[in-house]
């Protein structure tokens, strides 16, 4: 169910608590019922994946928090930008800083993290329009050696996904790529015989390159974010 939906009265009390609650106060409520109480473990299972891809609030354009709720615990996911972006880097145009507060509460215990990206955006020009390519990079990374914390776990950031507003696939950066490209239709992966997605992919080096003179700090990381795990013929030339 998705609403706004014309609904009887049986059907509205029918309803979950928290639906109702949703739906009284006038939100967009999308209710999904289990066929069956074994579908809890593989849902439950989804929504930890769903909470470790947290960087696709960075690119998802109006969602700024998001709750989930596991068969133990919970957690809030919420986007914020402030000023981050002129603070750590003033004078650079084409970059977004974004901190991704996670708040998890398991039983009594509850902890809060704060992820900081910065997102540098880049014009790629396509035959019909101009789309953005947009990396994003660990604040840790992208900081001059003198504003970096002398922390070397800071540093070993891992293998981030390749996005189309939501996450795709691992293709061995150590920075995130958004872009609008073609997928199968189980978005699972590349459209291959796509010239939008040949377009983008070609893209990369330039966007990466741009990024690195705009963000001196990058430049002696550019081999760690690079990787050594790019396995797929698209990337080898990217």
């Amino acid at each position: 169910m998705v609403t706004p939906a014309n609904l009887s009265e049986e059907e509205i009390e029918a309803l979950p608590a928290p639906v109702r609650k949703a739906k009284a106060a006038g939100n967009t409520v999308m209710f999904l019922p289990l066929r069956s109480k074994s579908d809890a473990l593989a849902v439950d299972a989804e929504l930890h994946q769903i909470a470790a891809q947290h960087l696709c609030l960075a690119f998802l354009r109006r969602l700024r928090r998001l709750q989930l709720r596991f068969l133990k615990g919970s957690m809030i996911l919420q986007r914020s930008e402030a000023d981050m972006a002129k603070l750590h880097f003033p004078g650079a145009s084409n970059l977004v800083a974004v901190r991704i507060t996670e708040f998890t509460e398991a039983g009594d215990q509850s902890r809060t993290q704060t992820p900081e990206y910065v997102l540098h955006h880049h014009d790629v020009a396509l035959e019909s329009e101009t789309v953005a390519l947009s990396l994003a990079f660990p604040v840790a990374f992208a900081l001059e050696a003198t504003q970096a914390e002398e922390d070397d776990e800071l540093f070993k950031a891992p293998l981030q996904p390749l996005f189309t507003f939501l996450p795709i696939k691992v293709v061995g950066f150590r920075f995130a790529i958004q872009g609008p490209f073609d997928l199968t239709a189980d978005r699972g992966n590349l459209h291959g015989k796509s010239q939008r997605n040949r377009s983008l992919c070609a893209s990369v080096p330039l966007a990466f390159q741009a990024a690195l003179q705009r963000l001196p700090g990058l430049r002696s990381h550019a081999l760690d974010l690079l990787g050594q795990e790019t396995a797929e013929a698209t990337w080898l030339l990217v």
